[in-house]
Parts: C-alpha cells; sequence; structure tokens
C-alpha cells in the first residue's frame, strides 16, 4: 500500500492519503476493506470474502463481483495494496497505516509502563483512545465476520481507560478521575474495576460519605444482577474505619 495512505477501522471504516479522505465506495465494497483489513498481511479467501458480502444466498456473478471490488480498492489504495494468489487475497500494510494496529500497540506500552512510569502510560493511554471515532467499523461492526474483532477492539479500548484512570491516581489527579468514572459506572455498571477505581478516588478526594455510598450501590447492583464479584473493596473499606 501507498506508505501515504492509511486505513481506518476504529469508527465507520475510512482511508486516507496525507489526511485526506479516499472514497472507497458503498456497503459492499468497505465490508470487503473491512475483511481484509481485519486479517491485514493474511490471505483471505475469495470465497470468505463472498460470504461477507452475501452470506449464504451468493449471486451467480460473486466471483466476478469480488474481483472487481478488489480492483478498483487496489485503484483507490495502489497497486501492491492487495496481493492475488491461489484465489485469495492479501493486504499489505504496515502498523503505522492501521489505526488498529497502532491503538493495540499503544495499549501493550500503556501497560508495560503503568507501574513504574503512570505519566508514560497515561500519555500512551490518552493517545491509543483519541485513536478512536466511534464504534468498531461503524455500522459494520455488528456483522457475523466482524463481530467477535470488535468485541475485542471494544475490551482494549476498556483495558485503556482503566490504565489511564489508574495513572490519573496515582498522579492525584482524585476529584477529575471521580467524575469521568462516576459517568463510567452508569455506562459499563458491569466493569468492576470502574467502581473500585471510583470508590478510591472518591476516598482519596477526602470524600469518604460519596466513597461508601458508591460502595454500598456497587454492592447492590451485583447482588441485583447474581454476579460473583471478581473485585476486591476490603483494603479500602478497612482503611476508611468502616
Amino acid at each position: 500500500m501507498r506508505s501515504d495512505t492509511e486505513i481506518l477501522i476504529l469508527g465507520p471504516v475510512e482511508a486516507r492519503r496525507n489526511g485526506e479522505i479516499i472514497h472507497i465506495g458503498g456497503h459492499h465494497q468497505r465490508a470487503v476493506l473491512a475483511a481484509l483489513v481485519l486479517s491485514a498481511n493474511h490471505s483471505v479467501r475469495a470465497d470468505e470474502l463472498a460470504w461477507v458480502v452475501w452470506g449464504d444466498d451468493l449471486p451467480s456473478s460473486a466471483d466476478g463481483t469480488i474481483q472487481s471490488y478488489v480492483s478498483r480498492l487496489r485503484h483507490l489504495l495502489g497497486a501492491d495494496a492487495i496481493v492475488n494468489e491461489d484465489h485469495s487475497y492479501t493486504l499489505v500494510a504496515s502498523c503505522e497505516q492501521l489505526d488498529s494496529c497502532r491503538f493495540e500497540r499503544l495499549v501493550h506500552e500503556a501497560r508495560s509502563l503503568s507501574h513504574d512510569d503512570p505519566a508514560g502510560a497515561l500519555e500512551a493511554s490518552r493517545a491509543a483512545i483519541e485513536l478512536w471515532r466511534g464504534p468498531v467499523l461503524g455500522l459494520l461492526g455488528d456483522e457475523e465476520f466482524a463481530h467477535l474483532e470488535s468485541i475485542r477492539l471494544e475490551e482494549l479500548r476498556l483495558l485503556a481507560v482503566e490504565i489511564e484512570t489508574e495513572c490519573e491516581l496515582r498522579l492525584g489527579q482524585w476529584g477529575e478521575c471521580a467524575s469521568r468514572l462516576k459517568a463510567l459506572v452508569v455506562e459499563y455498571p458491569y466493569r468492576e474495576r470502574f467502581w473500585r477505581l471510583l470508590v478510591e478516588a472518591l476516598f482519596k478526594d477526602g470524600r469518604r460519605l460519596e466513597a461508601m455510598a458508591s460502595y454500598d450501590e456497587y454492592q447492590r447492583w451485583m447482588a441485583e444482577s447474581g454476579l460473583e464479584p471478581q473485585e476486591t473493596f476490603d483494603d479500602l473499606v478497612a482503611g476508611a474505619g468502616r
């Protein structure tokens, strides 16, 4: 793929050249590109691409139409962007050309730095989160071919948010962190780590009553949902003298 070209899937599928959006066609052609990106630098069989586009209801012209979609994508992305070999297609791209790859690299960096360098981990986690423009693959994210990868990337995004808030706590940004975590536990009540971080942030910010109220709310939610707690709050609650 041309070095000045990148493909974005952390949001609606987009291709850009020197920052300018490349119009990559309609829904079916975008689906073909999305499938190739999800298997970047690995081959995808032509019949797999046909299934991505039409499911089990394949038209008689499926093979020729897939070839046409790939030909158009080559024209848009560069002649060497997609390699055709033995009835399979491979999108050839570097990590820098794929936002999903850059995102995973930044999350790994943040995770590696989080123990000894919270400031560096905070910077990396924020850079990772900033790559997101919306749900993975946009409207294509719920398609069967993309569903599992969409879930995996979303879990990594939430991990990046956890690292970000943990580092903010370690750097003394308690009030700001508590405000963000209050919204996060409403949006993701099943994410126990957010609850613990919220209680910790409130305690450290000197808001003991709010911290205990949040802890009680967490316990009620877990009891009502029938889930087994995976996080422990014993150290926080004991430190508060309850």
